[in-house]
């Protein structure tokens, strides 16, 4: 399932990754959910890629990123929803591989791996944190993917039943509405891992985690989910989660202000600086906020 909104440039590259290891219509259902674009036409590039073979539907209003989401899972027929953004790209052998752990375990409700960064042009950026597994399970999955946070939605197949037993994407949420999903869904059964990382992320200046980062709005969206995320436990696990899931916040701001620095965008370094110390007022973390804020200050005078 293919969630669009005005990405109609890549939106090819994405299905023809997904037609490349297509298994025929009997065992997948391809179908791009469009949230109602106005810069380009979703349509056309399904029709021109992939004739009648890839479904496409169309909201008549946009309903926005989680709702769209929540659509795909709505309009899905198969037992394992893999909901793959229009930006993105999978691997040859993606398919097969998550059905092969997913028959070697099966129990789980979500399989996992960690994603592969990639630029615009599909350059490696790196990847995603490590996990510990044990016989291809997550351990500790709940804990793992609340603080750790190693899954884009790229890499993740859920089971439709899964979904049906917690609901929808969290409808306040945007920036984060996937990792407070994938650790509901854990909540409620074991989570697969697969070894090979087959799921490409696409970063790049048009997308909506880059237009994101030019404020520091998906900070505060990043601590609601984690508030969400931690509300499921009680006390004192409650705590320690909280805590743990915040200062993942705080890694992941400071990270964010390390990728602007080197892009040149100097005033947004200094607000993710500032939003990181807000969160966590630790020797350390003060400590790389501001040497974060002097080498774009000496970046700005040596301009």
């Amino acid at each position: 399932m293919i969630p669009c909104y005005n990405s109609a440039a890549l939106l090819s590259a994405t299905i023809e990754s997904v037609l490349a290891q297509d298994p025929g219509p009997d065992l997948m259902q391809i179908e791009v959910i469009d949230d109602a674009s106005t810069l380009d036409d979703p349509g056309e590039v399904v029709r021109r890629v992939a004739g009648s073979r890839v479904g496409y539907f169309r909201h008549p209003i946009r309903v926005g990123a989680s709702a769209n989401f929540t659509t795909c899972i709505r309009r899905s027929l198969g037992h394992w929803v893999h909901i793959l953004h229009s930006d993105d790209l999978v691997r040859p052998g993606f398919y097969d591989r998550y059905r092969e752990r997913i028959e070697a375990c099966p129990d789980v409700l979500m399989v996992g791996a960690r994603t592969v960064f990639v630029d615009a042009e599909v350059r490696d950026l790196g990847l995603a944190e490590p996990v510990v597994t044990d016989r291809g399970y997550l351990q500790d999955p709940v804990f793992t993917l609340a603080v750790v946070r190693p899954l884009q939605f790229v890499s993740v197949v859920v089971a439709r039943v899964a979904y049906e037993q917690v609901g929808g994407f969290h409808p306040g949420l945007i920036h984060a509405n996937d990792w407070e999903m994938w650790t509901r869904v854990a909540s409620h059964g074991p989570v697969g891992w697969v070894d090979e990382s087959l799921g490409l992320y696409r970063i790049h200046g048009d997308s909506d985690t880059n237009r994101m980062h030019r404020s520091t709005a998906y900070v505060d969206d990043c601590l609601k989910a984690a508030d969400a995320v931690a509300a499921r436990f009680d006390y004192p696990a409650r705590f320690w989660i909280r805590h743990a899931a915040r200062k993942s916040v705080c890694e992941y701001a400071l990270h964010v202000g390390s990728t602007l620095l080197e892009r040149g965008e100097l005033r947004l370094v200094a607000a993710n600086a500032v939003r990181a110390v807000r969160i966590d007022q630790s020797p350390e973390v003060l400590a790389r906020a501001w040497d974060l804020m002097r080498r774009a200050v000496n970046k700005r005078i040596g301009r």
